[in-house]
């Protein structure tokens, strides 16, 4: 690794063995998705995956919505999902190659796909526990599916 790729990457927070950081006061905070149907991905997001809706704001032609797992109290403490609606668009979302899913973790996979396969959605991936590549657990269940849009949501359950 380069001097120089090491204090970007010290800058931004991101901590590799012997890099020291120079602001370590950065959180990850939000994915923002562009979405065509905002009552479509508001119900795919609160009632499929279990978010709430923080907050919501209308800057003239673009509606935002900040969903997180504890919803409006924690509108700005929590790692967010902020679907972007463009009231004037009249084209379809492109979804380009560069960007690939969302993960989340969740603690009952198998009773989620359930849920997801009963109100239509098809899921991909086997969900049964597989050896893990990370320290995070000893085993790993995932499993894929899309949202309204077409964005790869990844569903995964850690096994100690």
């Amino acid at each position: 690794m380069t001097a120089r790729f090491a204090q970007i990457l010290a800058l931004l927070g991101l901590f590799l063995p012997g890099v020291a950081a120079a602001a370590d006061n950065l959180l990850y905070f939000s994915t923002k998705l562009n979405v065509s149907n905002i009552e479509k991905s508001i119900d795919f997001y609160t009632n499929m995956m279990g978010l709430k809706v923080a907050t919501q704001t209308s800057g003239g032609r673009v509606l935002e919505v900040i969903l997180t797992k504890g919803g409006e109290k924690t509108a700005v403490t929590e790692q967010a999902i902020v679907l972007a609606y463009n009231k004037e668009r009249k084209e379809p979302l492109v979804i380009g190659d560069a960007f690939n899913n969302i993960t989340f973790v969740v603690s009952d996979l198998a009773g989620l796909v359930k849920k997801l396969e009963a109100a239509g959605h098809k899921i991909t991936g086997n969900p049964a526990p597989r050896p893990s590549a990370t320290p995070a657990a000893k085993q790993i269940a995932v499993v894929f599916l899309k949202d309204p849009d077409g964005y790869t949501i990844e569903l995964l359950q850690r096994f100690q």
